[in-house]
């Protein structure tokens, strides 16, 4: 439901929704049948909300019957010497058991059921904070068909080397009722909350395979607050501006400035890897030494650059609309019917 503001003001749930539906067309015109069948997994407190926001914006264009929300389960809380926090008199204070809850939901709120019962073969997980990720993304399915696999996993190199991974615990901030029968929102962590992890079960499985995709274009996750180090609204939508930028390049498009002069790529900040940020997004590394790939120093992030996911799912079909063309930003690339739906919207506001 967080917006990064971008041009669009579309939010994380949008841009994904609308990714599915891109992808659904393209399967459609490839295969000629239909899928749509999101599921998402909420926990108690969120439930709520998230289908309230759903059907306050008509889906987003997904088909409603066909958008399962499931909840997740809930485990105690702890303080540091292992003592139960209570959030009042006869109420435990309770937290979501983490993404590697999946699977226990999946079995007791009857998802699996309604998997077989809809000929769902595979799944595809992801979190939902991560402003690249490209949902069912059908390389990576097809990869993990072929090779047989029980499961799959994507990842991108790491930005930071450790020697070894260390044992995690989730310090959290919790609400809780002190012994005067008083609610207490502390300022800083006083407890610990329990959590299982999606990858868990991955030592379990029999055939397992790795897909390495570059950070750049597919990682880019939102934790927190903008004015920290990562992993920020700011970085997010300076990677989506810098993915959309390379691929407008990539399809043959081109960029000036107000005076005419061609601005190059400028590189996400959220890319990590200085090494990588040339990276054209097929894998290949662009001649730095190139006019286009040299400093600009006009830009210190890259400039407003967004493509909305109902023209291109990962930047097919752009040549027909952009090659040979110069663009001077900022730029929001919208499907005729966003155009349409935009001078509707300010024909009524005029009116």
């Amino acid at each position: 439901m967080y917006s990064v503001c971008l041009p669009s003001r579309k939010t994380l749930y949008r841009l994904q929704a609308e990714r599915l539906r891109k992808l659904e067309e393209l399967a459609f015109k490839a295969t000629g049948k239909n899928a749509s069948i999101p599921y998402i997994m909420t926990s108690e407190q969120t439930k709520e909300p998230t289908l309230e926001f759903f059907s306050k914006h008509d889906y987003f264009g997904l088909e409603k019957e066909n958008l399962i929300v499931f909840e997740q389960q809930m485990l105690p809380c702890f303080t540091f010497d292992g003592k139960i926090i209570m959030e009042k008199l006869y109420k435990l204070a309770m937290a979501p058991d983490g993404n590697g809850g999946l699977y226990r939901a999946l079995a007791e709120q009857n998802i699996l059921s309604d998997m077989e019962r809809r000929g769902i073969k595979y799944i595809h997980v992801y979190c939902v904070d991560n402003i690249l990720v490209k949902m069912a993304d059908p390389v990576f399915v097809g990869y993990c068909v072929d090779k047989g696999a029980e499961c799959g996993a994507k990842v991108v190199e790491k930005a930071e080397f450790e020697s070894g991974l260390k044992y995690h615990i989730a310090k959290k901030k919790i609400p809780f009722l002190d012994e005067n029968g008083r609610y207490v929102t502390p300022e800083k962590p006083n407890g610990i909350k329990m959590e299982k992890f999606v990858f868990d079960v991955f030592e379990f499985t029999q055939k397992f395979v790795i897909w390495e995709v570059l950070r750049e274009d597919e990682f880019s996750p939102l934790k927190n607050a903008d004015g920290a180090e990562k992993d920020t609204p700011s970085t997010a939508r300076h990677a989506l501006y810098s993915l959309h930028q390379r691929q407008i390049l990539q399809a043959g498009g081109k960029f000036v400035d107000d005076e005419g002069v061609l601005i190059p790529l400028i590189p996400s900040s959220a890319t990590g890897n200085g090494n990588r940020a040339n990276s054209n997004g097929n894998g290949e590394t662009c001649d730095t030494k190139h006019d286009s790939q040299k400093s600009y120093l006009k830009y210190e992030a890259p400039f407003i650059c967004e493509i909305s996911p109902l023209v291109s799912y990962a930047g097919e079909g752009l040549e027909e609309l952009v090659k040979g063309k110069k663009f001077c930003p900022p730029l929001l690339l919208r499907s005729k019917q966003e155009e349409m739906d935009s001078r509707n919207m300010t024909d009524a506001n005029l009116a």
